[in-house]
Formats: structure tokens, C-alpha cells, sequence
């Protein structure tokens, strides 16, 4: 223990001493004239807003298209002059990175997720920075089949992130999409995921999508000429020509942005929009793409709301006077006329909600923790999932069965490393898939509360 501290007290040294080592450095240099920090340059922009006209000296550095020369050359000079002032901290750096990697390692691989046919999973390799995307089929025996290897995908470029990642209902298709230099508009890409293909059309710029039941309609959503929000939300078909895409809703108000979702039943697609305080939501049958989308309510200032289905009912999460949320319900007849289905708490925060076919999760805040809430929709019973610490992190996982009993989460805490649970909704037992290793010798009963003095 009397080692531990001090090798403590020598980081938080080493620490103190780097941050404080630049302002002399800099003081000397900027004295000496060896290197300045840069200094922008100040071109005065008057600008009107609430009748209130003020000057901003800095508009010419607001560059959406990531192609004004002259911003490029004053952010290589500032990072020139942070590579400058930060050079003595590299051995440092240096150092913690790989305290940091000796604990947690870089090669490891992430649970499996069992859609359909398919053990869905990710997984690393030692010295390579981007994930590897998998999965086998029927067994976590079969052979391993690479569905996509964002290493190879990012050979030859500066800049690589991938950010959407949708399979198509029948799990023949990947939609991905791709930023290629940082400014966030991706370009989105169909793969043949058996073929090990990319179909031809390549659609630019988008930021969200989502598949009809049909495996071959998208929607998707780009962001305007002006403004890096999600704005504008379209319907194509594999195929055509992502020119000829159908427009089918245009944000006017730049408060709020736009995006597509699906429910856990695959029976309705959604199309959403929100700002920071107010929200609405249209639906669209996903075994008719090519209908028209319907509001379920129209904008109320200051309201939020999201949902899902379990068949023709509703579930809905709104803050309509409800500070911390509550849960109601409304049928697709009179998707407007809602009705209370977990009352509004002054101690409790709704933080989200799953419907599968015979439950819905509720996930309640209660003092900082989660507690998830089991509703079960054949015999109307209730419970909580209990977890043996009183201070925990709980995070959902990604599970597209709607006909399941199954709910995956992970559980960590101070003590418990990162663990993944099947937990079994019907029978209340739990599973662990997989429990994430410290290396290091880490023995978790060291931390637990009695041997704590």
C-alpha cells in the first residue's frame, strides 16, 4: 500500500511539474522571439441579432466546407505551436498510454449478440487502432465470417471514422457511412456483406439512416449546404440514382435537427426531429415504403416525446408535465389521446424505455443508479432487476429481438469489472456472457466493502 501512494505521489508530481514547465518556456520564447504563440487575425463582422448589433471579430474562422485556406493555416499553426510547447510531456504521455493499454490490453474481443441466424460481435488486434467487425453463423463454433475491417478500410488515409452501421431486416446488407476528412458530412456506403462487395451507388452527404422491411428501400437524412445539422430527410431505393432520391421532409428551423429510427417490432419506421427542448415523431408502416409518413403530434414548446409500438399500442416517454418523464400510452387510431401508464416523479428520473413482445424495461433513476423496471404485458406484473452494490454503472445493449425473454446489459461498479449479462426476464436468472479481464492481477475481493477499513 505505502508503495502504491507514493509511485501516486510522483505522477501527480511529474504532473504538476509538466503543466507548469510551459509557462516558463513560453514566457522565455515569446521574450526571446523564438516562438510565439499565433495570433489570429481580426476581421470585424457586424451582426444583428434581437435587434442587439455586435461585432464579431472571428466569423471568418467559421469554415463548414473544411476548405478555406486561410483557417487551414492558422489551425496548423496553433497545432504547431501545441506540438511546440508540448514536447517535454511526450515521455510522459508515453508513459500513462501504456500503464493504461498494460491494464486493459489492446487485442480483446466484445460480447456476441445473437440476431436471427447470426452471432453479431466486434473485436480488436494488438497494434491495430480500429475495430473489426464479425459474425458466425448459428454457433460460436462456426467460422468467423468479417463483415467489415475498418483497418483496411482506413489504409491510406490521414483521417478515417465510421459512423453509422445498419444491416438490412434479412442481414444481407451493411449500410455504413464514412468521413474521410473530419467535417462530419459521411458518405454511405451498401455492402453485398456474402458477395463481400460494394453495391454502386455511394450517397453524399449523410448522417443517419435506417432500412424499410423490404431489404432494398433506405431512408436517410443529410445535413443542409449550411449547417452541419441533419436537416433534410430523403427515400431511396438500391439501384436508382441517389440524385433522383425523394424528398420526403425539410427542417426549417435551425433549432432543431432530424433523424430515422426503427422499432424493436420492425413494424414502423421513424422519422423524428428535435431540438434542445421540444420534439415530434412521424411513422411509417416499414412493410410500405413508399407510403407517407404520419404525425403522431404536432409541436408543443418546451414537450419531448419518443416511442415504440407493441402491435397498435403505443408506448410513449414525454416530459409533458412531467419533469422527469413519464410513461403513457396511446393507440394508433388516436395517436394524440394519451393516457398515464407510469405517472411522473419528483425523485425518480425515466431515463429510457425497450418493448419486447412480452415486456417493457423501463429505465428508472433512482439517486444516480438505474434500476430497471420489468412491466410483464401478459399478466400485468411488475419488478425490479436487484444488483448486489448499492453504487453501480448500468448501460443496455444493443438487442434487435422483439420475440425474446432475453435483456442484455452491462453491470460495473468500483469493485466489478465491466460485465455483460443475459438476464432472463421470464425465469429472473442471469447469465454472464462476459466479464471484461484487469490485468494485472486485479482480485476483486481486495475492494469489496469488508475488507475496506
Amino acid at each position: 500500500m505505502k508503495q502504491k501512494i507514493i509511485q501516486v505521489i510522483i505522477i501527480i508530481f511529474s504532473l504538476l511539474v509538466g503543466f507548469c514547465t510551459p509557462q516558463k518556456i513560453v514566457k522565455e520564447n515569446v521574450q526571446d522571439h523564438i516562438f510565439q504563440p499565433p495570433v489570429a487575425k481580426k476581421i470585424p463582422t457586424v451582426q444583428v441579432i434581437n435587434d442587439y448589433e455586435y461585432i464579431d471579430n472571428y466569423q471568418w474562422m467559421i469554415d463548414n466546407s473544411r476548405s478555406d485556406s486561410s483557417v487551414i493555416a492558422y489551425i496548423e499553426e496553433e497545432n504547431d505551436y501545441a506540438d511546440y510547447i508540448l514536447a517535454h510531456m511526450q515521455s510522459l504521455k508515453d508513459t500513462i498510454f501504456e500503464e493504461i493499454i498494460s491494464r486493459i490490453g489492446e487485442e480483446y474481443e466484445n460480447a456476441p449478440t445473437k440476431w436471427g441466424n447470426y452471432y453479431y460481435y466486434s473485436r480488436r488486434e494488438e497494434g491495430k487502432p480500429y475495430y473489426i467487425y464479425c459474425r458466425k453463423y448459428k454457433s460460436l463454433s462456426a467460422p468467423e465470417q468479417v463483415v467489415l475491417d475498418v483497418n483496411k478500410l482506413a489504409e491510406g488515409h490521414e483521417f478515417f471514422s465510421i459512423d453509422d452501421r445498419v444491416y438490412s431486416p434479412d442481414q444481407k446488407y451493411l449500410a455504413y457511412s464514412v468521413d474521410l476528412t473530419g467535417d462530419e458530412r459521411y458518405t454511405l456506403y451498401i455492402k453485398d456483406i456474402d458477395a463481400d462487395t460494394l453495391l454502386n451507388e455511394a450517397i453524399y452527404p449523410v448522417n443517419d439512416v435506417d432500412w424499410a422491411n423490404d431489404n432494398k428501400t433506405i431512408f436517410y437524412v443529410s445535413p443542409s449546404e449550411d449547417n452541419l445539422k441533419s436537416k433534410i430527410a430523403y427515400r431511396h431505393v438500391l439501384g436508382n440514382d441517389p440524385a433522383k432520391d425523394e424528398l420526403l421532409y425539410k427542417e426549417e428551423d435551425n433549432a432543431f435537427y432530424v433523424w430515422f429510427g426503427k422499432t424493436r417490432s420492425e413494424d414502423y419506421l421513424i422519422l423524428g426531429t428535435n431540438s434542445r427542448t421540444t420534439s415530434d415523431v412521424r411513422y411509417l408502416d416499414a412493410n410500405d415504403p413508399m407510403g407517407d409518413f404520419t404525425l403522431i403530434k404536432p409541436r408543443v414548446q418546451e414537450v419531448k416525446y419518443y416511442l415504440s409500438n407493441h402491435g397498435d399500442t403505443l408506448f410513449i416517454r414525454t416530459n409533458q408535465d412531467a419533469l422527469n418523464y413519464k410513461i403513457v400510452t396511446a393507440s394508433l387510431d388516436d395517436p394524440q389521446q394519451w393516457r398515464t401508464f407510469i405517472a411522473p416523479s419528483d425523485s425518480v428520473y425515466i431515463d429510457g424505455f425497450d418493448v419486447f413482445k412480452n415486456y417493457l424495461v423501463v429505465y428508472e433513476q433512482h439517486n444516480g443508479v438505474i434500476k430497471p423496471h420489468i412491466f410483464n404485458l401478459k399478466d400485468e406484473n411488475d419488478y425490479y432487476i436487484s444488483f448486489p452494490e448499492n453504487i453501480y454503472s448500468f448501460t443496455d445493449r444493443w438487442n434487435p429481438n422483439f420475440a425474446t425473454d432475453t435483456l442484455y446489459f452491462t453491470y460495473s461498479s468500483m469493485t466489478t469489472p465491466s460485465t455483460v449479462y443475459a438476464y432472463n426476464m421470464r425465469t429472473r436468472d442471469r447469465k454472464i456472457i462476459k466479464r471484461y479481464e484487469v490485468i494485472g492481477g486485479y482480485d476483486r475481493e481486495l475492494g469489496s466493502v469488508k475488507n475496506i477499513v
